[in-house]
């Protein structure tokens, strides 16, 4: 009865990270965060498939170290995401508001030469912390990704003026192609522009905050950011994609130190 339990339980929940990636595909462009729950699910699956048809396959000495390795790597995924969840949940919940002298909003994929939701969703966010004051610059940072038409910083200007803001409050930064350059690049721009002293706001996903905060600290001394909600049902695809962006930013950290 246990052996059918477990079998089941594996086929089900890989075959359910199977169908979370083919959902993620069908709405959001192909990367990492959209593979992911598919590249675990699969050995999953087949560990159920053969848990069910051929068990005696499984007794070999050799496929018990294989899913013993398997296991334990499972193990390791399973704690290094329960621990993204809590920093970044926890962090995003500490986000002050302020009165901010300058708006960053980082880029988030296209579809088209459209934002995608998740950037229309900083956009969003942005317009309603500019609307505290009318001389609040808003600088969008994103260059042109891999089978993307545009530069993202151009489709984000696009969107900001069919919403009603004013050419003059736009700075684009249309290089970027991570968090790290997004910020790098947007300060550049604002030491440039002067306004680099002020308060700065800067625009991105909620499960995104902890590790934007910890590279805008090094180009940024006064700042804080504003949290934008993340669409529940690609909760899987966002936070694994975190986990491994968290761990390999603290990888670099540690070796160029």
């Amino acid at each position: 009865m246990e052996e059918i339990i477990l079998h089941y339980f594996w086929l089900i929940f890989g075959s359910l990270l199977i169908l979370d990636s083919l959902f993620a595909s069908r709405i959001s462009n192909l990367n990492l965060g959209v593979l992911l729950p598919a590249l675990l699910g699969v050995p999953m699956a087949c560990y159920g498939i053969l848990l069910w048809q051929t068990p005696e396959i499984l007794a070999s000495s050799l496929m018990r170290c294989v899913v013993t390795v398997c296991v334990v790597g499972y193990a390791g995924i399973a704690l290094m995401l329960l621990f993204c969840i809590c920093i970044t949940v926890t962090y995003a919940l500490s986000c002050k508001h302020i009165q901010a002298d300058v708006i960053i909003v980082l880029g988030a994929g296209l579809r088209g030469e459209r934002p995608s939701r998740i950037l229309r969703m900083r956009l969003n966010a942005a317009i309603q912390a500019a609307k505290q004051s009318r001389k609040v610059p808003i600088l969008v940072t994103g260059g042109k990704g891999r089978n993307e038409l545009i530069p993202e910083a151009e489709a984000m200007q696009r969107y900001l003026l069919q919403q009603g803001i004013e050419p003059g409050r736009i700075i684009k930064e249309e290089k970027a192609c991570n968090t790290y350059e997004n910020l790098k690049f947007s300060h550049a721009l604002l030491q440039k522009d002067k306004k680099v002293e002020g308060k700065i706001l800067i625009v991105t996903s909620d499960f995104h905050c902890f590790r934007a905060a910890q590279i805008a600290k090094k180009f940024f001394s006064d700042f804080s950011l504003r949290p934008v909600p993340s669409a529940w049902y690609m909760w899987p695809n966002f936070y694994l994609r975190e986990t491994l962006s968290i761990a390999n930013y603290y990888r670099l950290e540690l070796f160029q130190k």
